[in-house]
């Protein structure tokens, strides 16, 4: 049996560093391929949102906020169940860290509430911990502290459920930052 381009793709951006994004953007646009062929709506997305991930590593900012958003579509409209609810909250949360890369206060804003609350529903609590991260990050940049340490807060909790304690402490120093504010 052939191996499953989706997993070679992801496989592949987990192992590489940025400097290979090119590979890792080929691979996912080979899995796109194949997903389309497939009918594979969720692995579609799924690619869709691996190649925004390349592209925004090669500066390619308006062809990563296109893939992501077709992954966002995609997801969306493909099904409401968790596992494309997540694809669609991840895809969600790239659109708002591309947002803040251009300076989009307000788009990056409205993605990450959106992204939190697919997120969320889906039950993807590691995806819920990253965007809860950066919206509180967000939020402190605004100067919004309450805010901001509620989402930070969540984050720490989550990720020190996950077992992921370095991501944890690293939220809890952000926090203990934001104190007195």
């Amino acid at each position: 049996m052939a191996p499953n381009p989706l997993q070679t793709a992801q496989d592949l951006e987990d192992a590489l560093p940025p400097a290979d994004a090119r590979d890792v953007e080929a691979a996912y646009a080979h899995a796109l391929h194949w997903a389309h062929q497939a009918g594979d709506h969720l692995s579609a997305a799924r690619a869709h949102l691996g190649r925004s991930r390349a592209l925004r590593l090669l500066g390619q900012g308006d062809d990563a906020r296109a893939a992501a958003d077709l992954a966002a579509q995609l997801a969306q409209h493909a099904g409401q169940d968790a596992a494309h609810r997540s694809v669609e909250g991840a895809a969600l949360l790239q659109l708002a860290e591309l947002a803040l890369d251009e300076g989009h206060s307000k788009d990056a804003h409205d993605h990450l509430v959106a992204a939190l609350e697919a997120l969320d529903e889906s039950g993807d609590r590691a995806g819920l911990a990253a965007a809860a991260r950066a919206y509180g990050e967000h939020l402190a940049v605004l100067g919004a502290w309450d805010e901001a340490r509620a989402g930070l807060t969540l984050a720490a909790r989550l990720y020190r459920e996950l077992g992921d304690d370095e991501r944890a402490r690293w939220v809890e120093e952000q926090l203990a930052h934001l104190a007195g504010r």
